[in-house]
């Protein structure tokens, strides 16, 4: 998974940021951390659009991931998104 750190990383930056939020963001550093963070309908989206949702993962699997990944981490407040550093400590 090391060798496509790459393809991860052009993919996580493709989806992250793409969905509708109501909150406005106050300044730019709060921008900045939302670039690099995917929430659970990002990665759905994700998985949808590159034809892997219902045949290899199903909604509840990649719900499972996000949360996985978040308490690997040990950021039990956010459990519905991921940062990319957080991502390619799982990888």
């Amino acid at each position: 998974m090391k060798k496509h750190s790459r393809l991860w990383k052009n993919l996580f930056s493709k989806y992250a940021n793409t969905g509708f939020t109501t909150k406005q963001q106050q300044s730019f550093d709060q921008i900045g951390v939302k670039t690099h963070t995917i929430n659970y309908p990002e990665a759905t989206k994700l998985f949808k659009d590159h034809s892997m949702l219902p045949t290899y993962i199903s909604k509840e699997e990649v719900q499972q991931l996000v949360r996985l990944i978040n308490l690997k981490e040990g950021k039990k407040e956010e459990t519905y998104m991921v940062d990319y550093p957080g991502y390619l400590n799982l990888i």
